[in-house]
Order: structure tokens, then sequence, then C-alpha cells
């Protein structure tokens, strides 16, 4: 599309004396307009009929020659592009008011289309290259300014004063390229990107000039948006092993040396597969006879055992009854024991530190009129040995159901993560719900302390969550759902969050130190995927470190040593090398 002013007017001192005349010019003529209008109202005049007369005059004046002026002038102070365009249409209406709004027409259309106009062109290489002008940055942030146009970025108006560089900023070699950087810093803003009505801003500030260029936010990127100075060093993929059956991935768990990780597939409407894979190696090691749609596995810390959780949401048709959590042996293979007939199905699963407690999230019944259930087992005998939380059922048209579980490193609390089910209700029907939330309905995250059963108000995540993962020193909760952050788990304080890919997968090394998220989405649903890949962060900042491309969007990962293993829809599974880049 062709726009006649693309960028930001330029502010020089014609047109900040134009901006400023149309200003006041509109401001003053609208007050003595009003004034003139009540004065005659009140002076009772003679002839009462002129007086709507005078004020439909003045309401046409107003609309079609005052209040352009008055929002051309503010606009252009603004630094509007748009503004321009406003303020030429008002200067030929000037022309006509001989003799002074002749003036202040011919002088409008110079300040705009003279004294305002891009600087034009420069010879380079004996080709004509049109530069954009320079935008009134200051000294601090000219150089960084010239290095992004030099870099043929282009720049548009931001809906600020700022100018906005179509690119997004790789801190680190910022840094090494224009360091020492004070008084120069990189901000984001989008205050916790919780409220839809936020704003993703970022941009490169002088704090000592109060000047900035503003860039892309991450929210407004994918993975083919240009980097400034330089990209991210790239992934390193070691391995592309899709499944033959193409079933998706469902599953992800390395083992704890890292050495092997079990990995499941298929979905309800498909066959199902489970495996023990050599990470190394990248190929499986030993199968295991599935037993249903596998969302969640655990290992013991002397790898000679695997729980694998079996069930299937709701939204997928009714849960069944039977076994739903199962003991494997993962020297041959072999089923040790199921238990579970008590719940329809689970969704997340963790083994105790000891191996003697497994930790499980289920389905209470075929719908979602029986609820949720978090509940603890004894790992040897497959007995219930109490039912931690319960949400009974929905009220007003949702239900909070647990989903991925865990234990603190050391067992003394236990880690729920809760989505949101949501049920087609009528407005009607939902007013006549007069239940009283709980507290606890709308959060994402809730932890009980295991020595008394008592439930803490420790993170406060208020968005629906899927994942949660710990680290090893007990002190990170990472969770990921409709946001996507780390959490410290000694004082409840978020360290950061983003805005997340609902459905997409995610991980955490086990320190805590690199988080991994799957990103993409499918073109009206089922169409072809698009910017599909992985990428990793900074577990204490949150900093994008590097990404990786995938052919779908990754919705299960697993962390083992150096490896990222990442899997997705139609049997893609891939094995990357994380350490190289991401340090």
């Amino acid at each position: 599309m062709l726009r006649l002013f693309p960028h930001p007017a330029p502010m020089n001192t014609h047109t900040k004396i134009l901006a400023w005349i149309h200003t006041v010019l509109g401001a003053g003529l609208t007050v003595a307009g009003v004034a003139i209008v009540i004065g005659v109202q009140l002076s009772k005049p003679e002839r009462p009929d002129t007086v709507p007369f005078l004020i439909g005059l003045f309401a046409c004046l107003w609309i079609g020659f005052v209040l352009p002026a008055l929002v051309g002038g503010v606009a252009l102070l603004m630094g509007k592009g748009w503004a321009r365009v406003v303020v030429l249409l008002v200067s030929f209406e000037f022309l006509f008011a001989f003799p002074v709004g002749t003036v202040l027409g011919v002088y409008g259309f110079y300040a705009i289309l003279k004294a305002g106009s891009p600087k034009p062109i420069l010879r380079s290489a004996g080709a004509h290259v049109r530069i954009p002008p320079l935008t009134p940055t200051c000294q601090h942030l000219q150089s960084i300014e010239q290095a992004i146009r030099a870099a043929g970025i282009e720049f548009t108006a931001s809906g600020t004063a700022a100018p906005k560089a179509q690119c997004r900023i790789h801190r680190r070699s910022f840094v090494r390229q224009f360091a020492p950087l004070e008084p120069v810093t990189y901000l984001e803003y989008f205050i916790a990107e919780r409220s839809p009505e936020d704003i993703p801003v970022a941009a490169l500030e002088c704090r000592q000039c109060s000047c900035r260029i503003e860039v892309l936010h991450p929210a407004e990127c994918n993975l083919k948006t240009r980097w400034f100075p330089e990209a991210p060093a790239p992934m390193v993929l070691l391995a592309e092993k899709p499944f033959a059956s193409r079933s998706d991935i469902t599953s992800i768990a390395p083992s704890p040396t890292g050495r092997f990780a079990a990995i499941a597939a298929g979905i309800h409407n498909t066959a199902q597969e489970l495996a023990i894979w050599d990470v190394a190696k990248h190929k499986p090691v030993r199968s295991m006879a599935a037993h249903g749609v596998i969302r969640n596995m655990a290992w013991s810390n002397d790898e000679r055992t695997l729980v694998t959780a079996r069930g299937v949401l709701w939204t997928q048709g009714p849960s069944s009854a039977g076994p739903s959590l199962f003991v494997w042996d993962t020297a041959n293979g072999t089923q040790i024991r199921n238990f579970g007939w008590e719940v329809f199905g689970v969704r997340g699963v963790a083994l105790s530190g000891n191996g003697l407690l497994i930790l499980a999230s289920g389905m209470l019944g075929e719908t979602t009129d029986r609820g949720s259930t978090l509940d603890l087992w004894d790992s040897a005998t497959g007995r219930l040995l109490t039912r931690l939380a319960c949400v009974d059922g929905p009220i007003r048209g949702t239900m909070p159901f647990f989903t991925s579980v865990a234990f603190s490193p050391d067992g003394a609390l236990a880690i729920a993560a809760c989505d949101i089910y949501v049920i087609a209700m009528s407005p009607s029907d939902q007013a006549k719900d007069q239940r009283e939330l709980p507290w606890w309905w709308s959060r994402g995250v809730r932890i009980w302390r295991l020595a008394d059963g008592q439930e803490l108000d420790l993170v406060r995540p208020g968005a629906p969550v899927r994942e949660v993962s710990i680290s090893q020193d007990g002190t990170r909760l990472l969770t990921s759902g409709r946001r996507f952050g780390v959490w410290n788990l000694t004082n409840g304080s978020m360290l950061w969050d983003k805005a997340n890919y609902y459905a997409d997968g995610a991980a955490a090394s086990a320190d805590g130190s690199v988080v991994a998220r799957g990103v993409g989405e499918r073109v009206d649903n089922h169409g072809p995927y698009e910017n599909t890949g992985v990428e990793l962060y900074d577990g204490s900042s949150g900093e994008l470190l590097t990404s990786g491309l995938h052919r779908v969007t990754p919705t299960a990962m697993a962390f083992a040593n150096g490896t990222l293993i990442a899997g997705g829809v139609e049997g893609e599974l891939r094995f990357w090398n994380w350490r190289t880049t991401s340090s």
C-alpha cells in the first residue's frame, strides 16, 4: 500500500512553528466562537430566529476549518506522519482567506513540502539511493541509528515521537558492538503482558537525554524477524528421527542421568507407541506395549523403573475406566504393576526422590461433572494414600483441572499445574449458578506441604498452566500455559514471564538455567504450520538465547544433558545440541 508520508514528520524549526500556529489558532478560534455564540444567546437579540443560524454557521466553520487546524497542529507536534496531510489540506483552505490566510497557506506548503521533505539522493557506487532522513535522536543514540540504517533496516512511524526500527535487538551482540552503553539501555515494556490492552514496546533509551529508538518487541516477532546487530547463533541439529507411524508425540521424559529418554506417541484416534531411546545415539533401544494415550511419564532416580500415565481429556470423548498408572521395568520393558482404577485417566505424574510416592492428577469420571483430583499413591503397592485436592465440577461454565505435577527435590512440596476447562453455557444458565468461586479457582499453580497436607499460597500465576518443572536445587519453577515464565520458589516472586502459544511444549534444563518452548501456529487451525520451531531462553532473565526451526510445532520436549529433544505432531522428533549456542 502506498503511503504519502510513511515516516514520522520531521520536526525542524519551520514545522514546529507551523504546528504551533495551527494549534494556537485552532484553540483560539474555538474559544472565541463559543464565547460569541453564548454572548448572542445571553444578550436576548431582537430577532431570536437568527440564533440557530449563527450556531449552525459556527458549527460548519468549526468542523470544516477550525477542528482540522487544531487536530493537525497537535498531531504534528506529536510527530504523527498523517498530520502533514491534514495540515496541507488546511493550508489549502487558508489560501482563500486573503491576505493573512494566504500568507499562512503559502507558509504551510513551504514548511511541509520543502523544509520538511526528506534529504534527497546520495550517490553510492554509481547508483541513486534514497536514504530516509535521520530522526532527531540524541548524540548517544545517533551512532546506533546510523548503524541500523546502514544495515538496510526500515524505520516507520511508531505512534509516538520516537522512530521505530523494524528489527529486534540481540542483547549480547549489541553489547559487544556498542560497549560501553551508558547512558543507553535496552528495555522491553509489556508489563508482564497480562492485559489484552497492553501495547508491546521495546526501545533503546538514553537515560540522560530521554530520547529513544523503538524496535520490535519479542511479542511482535517470529522466527523470520530481522535481528540487530547480529542474529544469535542457531541451534545445532544433531538428528531428525520422525516416527514411521507419523503418530503425534505426546510425552518425552529424560532419565535422571540424561542417558535415556522415554518417548510416547499416539492420540485417541491413532495407534499408541512407547519406547526408551538412547539419547547419544538418537535411536530406540527398547519398546514397550503402550496402554493408551500417554500424556506424562516419570523415572526413578536409579533409572530402573518408569511410571507412565494414561489419560484422554474430555474434549476427545468420554474418559474411560480402567488402570491409569503403570510401573515398568526399564531393563527388560516388562510391566511390573498397574493401578489407578479409582480415576478415569491421569494427566500428570511425578515420582518422589526416594521412589516411594507417586503424585498423579486424575479425572474423576467420564465427563467433567465429576471433576478432577490430585492424589498420592504408594508406588510399591498401588494403594491410594491420600487425596490432596479435588475439584468437584464446573461452576458457571468453567472448571480448573490438574495437569502437570512435580515434587520438590527434597520431597516436601507437591506442585500441580491447573488448566481451565470451559463448558458451553448460555449467559442465563451461568447467572442461575450462584455458587461462590473458591480463592484458587483461577490460580494456574497450586502447592501443598506434604508434612501436614496444608495448601500454600506461594506462587500466583493468574492464567491457566499446563506444564510445571522444578530445578534440581528447588529454587526455580517453570510454568507454561497461556503464560510462559519462571518463578522463585523460595519467596514466590516472578522472575519473568511472557505471552505464550498455549498448547505448545515447554521444558527446563536440570539446573533451570535454560528453558525452552515450542512456537508456531497453524493457519485456520487446520492448514499448514507457519513459523514453527524451538526457542531457548535464559532461565534467570527471560532473554531469548537462540532458536531452531521445526517442520511442525513442537508439543513435547525435554532436556537430557546437552541435548534438547523436541517432538511434535505427525511424529516429528528432533535432537538438538543446545549447550554450544546458549553459553
